[in-house]
């Protein structure tokens, strides 16, 4: 049992440590909120149509959000990691968002999303994967590298290189170093970046972030589709998802429409 004044002692203690941690809390938190507030930037673009539009980007550091927004319309980010997003603009028309993205034990990873603006609409031209590397001994790297090519046969254009490199040290029969280039045009009538189309009729469990689950959905129609390498995405109603083994499909970021 207690003694009276080591029972003091140990209350205090605890309340001590309570209020340090919630000030350490609350500093952090406005430490994130100035971080989040500096690195918010406005950037000036001709959406596709022949309009100037300003797109608002704002990091949002603690809750690991990333928010890209013109007029009404906003695309969330909310896998992103806090580290600044890379924003280049692309022949005034559109605007590339290099960003970090919250991996896992062992996994580093990274997306590359392209926007642009037509009819008063914020469209998610490219969304993928940039980089992913695994390292838990055995080691894995992808890679993707992209160049932005002004308009060609009056479009435009991304050439992509492609880089996969595994080293499995059981088993080494597994090893390989792969290297693709592709080319994905830019379609107008969707206002989307490709290579080509695939028909999907198909149940298939798609990843909900703010539950952490997959949900079954029925999809079927037919989908813009990027394909590199292993990893291939589907463009469906207003987003582009990363397809994963075993009928899993992740959305890479979602958007809204205000009603303002």
């Amino acid at each position: 049992m207690y003694k009276p004044l080591t029972l003091a002692a140990f209350v205090a203690f605890i309340l001590f440590y309570t209020h340090s941690f919630a000030q350490d809390q609350d500093i952090l938190a406005i430490s994130k909120a100035k971080a989040s507030k500096k690195d918010t930037k406005t950037i000036k673009i001709i959406s596709l149509d022949g309009k100037k539009r300003e797109l608002h980007f704002m990091p949002d550091y603690a809750n690991h959000e990333l928010n890209i927004s013109c007029l009404k319309d906003t695309i969330s980010i909310d896998d992103f990691w806090g580290v600044p997003a890379e924003i280049h603009v692309l022949d005034n028309r559109f605007v590339q968002v290099i960003y970090e993205v919250r991996g896992g034990s062992n996994l580093a990873l990274g997306n590359m999303l392209i926007v642009c603006v037509k009819g008063n609409k914020l469209y998610e031209a490219l969304h993928i994967i940039r980089y992913s590397t695994w390292d838990s001994g055995d080691l894995r790297k992808y890679k993707v590298r992209v160049v932005f090519q002004k308009p060609f046969r009056n479009t435009y254009q991304l050439n992509v290189a492609v880089r996969d490199y595994v080293n499995i040290l059981a088993h080494p029969e597994e090893n390989y170093y792969y290297t693709d280039y592709n080319t994905l045009r830019f379609d107008k009538k969707t206002n989307l970046f490709y290579n080509l189309k695939s028909r999907v009729y198909d149940t298939l469990k798609v990843y909900q972030p703010y539950t952490g689950q997959f949900v079954k959905q029925p999809i079927q129609g037919t989908f813009p589709t990027i394909l590199l390498g292993e990893e291939s995405y589907y463009y469906i109603k207003d987003g582009w998802y990363e397809v994963q083994r075993d009928h899993y499909i992740n959305r890479l970021a979602s958007h809204s429409t205000s009603s303002r």
